[in-house]
């Protein structure tokens, strides 16, 4: 399960890296274009140097983020994940970036997000009922995960832990006995042991 969501972070950081080229390629196009018709007259736009200033940083900020981004492939798929920091930072670096920067950062950043929470899940991968769990489960052509529920059965919804607390608070308050109490702690022992 957590397989299919590690490819599609790497997929998903492969095309944001591209897309974010592509946008700087555009934007050298488009300042290239704003110089031409301003030296030419064909516009009679004053630009001064802090448009071409933000037009620079605009570009900078696209291929460093493609870049960035593209570089993390070359890591596995739990360094990846753990690079939270920066792919936010990419994030909120790219709000002064163009709309369209800022969309696809934001895409890898909640990408991330999914592929971390899926990291620390708290199914334990090397039991039995984690691999009983793993093989009820079926990625369709689309990516979508879909888990076969009849392959499966929670055992213990509740710790021993818990259950013991709640017989001593009851045994506390005086709702059961002693007899009783020792009786039911030992079945919730039984029961937890078998």
């Amino acid at each position: 399960m957590s397989i299919t969501l590690k490819k599609n972070i790497k997929k998903t950081l492969k095309i944001a890296g591209i897309l974010f080229l592509i946008l700087g390629i555009l934007q050298i196009f488009g300042l290239g274009m704003r110089i031409y018709s301003v030296q030419t007259g064909i516009s009679k736009l004053k630009l001064t140097w802090f448009d071409y200033t933000l037009n620079a940083i605009e570009i900078a900020l696209s291929l460093l983020t493609g870049i960035l981004y593209l570089i993390q492939l070359s890591k596995n798929s739990k360094d990846i994940v753990k690079q939270n920091k920066l792919f936010f930072g990419l994030c909120m670096a790219n709000v002064f970036n163009s709309l369209a920067g800022w969309v696809i950062s934001f895409w890898v950043q909640i990408a991330n997000e999914q592929a971390k929470s899926l990291e620390f899940s708290f199914i334990d991968t090397s039991s039995e009922t984690a691999t009983n769990v793993a093989n009820n489960v079926v990625t369709t052509q689309d990516g979508e995960i879909v888990i076969d529920e009849g392959g499966y059965e929670v055992l213990h919804t509740e710790t021993l832990t818990t259950r013991l607390e709640e017989l001593s608070k009851l045994r506390s308050k005086n709702l059961i006995s002693q007899e009783e109490y020792i009786k039911l702690r030992q079945e919730e022992i039984d029961k937890f042991l078998n």
